[in-house]
């Protein structure tokens, strides 16, 4: 009979993720290809601020988070997670075609930037890649 102690030691637990994004639809779907990929959906949030704080509460392994919200932006939302924990891995999410903002987004100090009108295949293949990329 196997040492189960020793084979549940060498699992590696589940990323532990937010989502952050005024678009309920892309929230479900995020969080349906995000569990799909074994991660733990900690909570979500409708904007920036909202998001801020659901990130200092719960301290994700990664965050997507939306570009355009209202009451606080991605760009700014970002910033703030960042002055929280330098450290914090996030990937951007956006309709919008601008490669102006995507600069501005890794500027930011956003780990990646990805499209929510990718094809849904290279959409799960991405967040497959952002996820198991994370350092825990």
């Amino acid at each position: 009979m196997a040492n189960t102690e020793a084979n549940t030691a060498d699992v590696i637990p589940a990323a532990r993720v937010i989502i952050i994004d005024d678009d309920d639809d892309i929230r479900k779907l995020v969080a349906a290809l995000l569990q799909a990929e074994g991660c733990e959906i900690l909570g979500e949030a409708v904007n920036g601020a909202e998001g801020l704080d659901l990130f200092k509460n719960t301290k994700p392994d990664l965050v997507f988070l939306d570009v355009k919200m209202p009451e606080m932006d991605g760009l700014t939302a970002l910033r703030e997670i960042l002055k929280v924990d330098a450290k914090a891995q996030v990937v951007m999410l956006t309709g919008l075609d601008n490669d102006m903002l995507s600069d501005d987004a890794y500027l930011a100090g956003a780990r990646s930037y990805i499209r929510k009108d990718t094809e849904l295949e290279i959409l799960r293949a991405r967040i497959g890649e952002e996820v198991s990329s994370i350092s825990r």
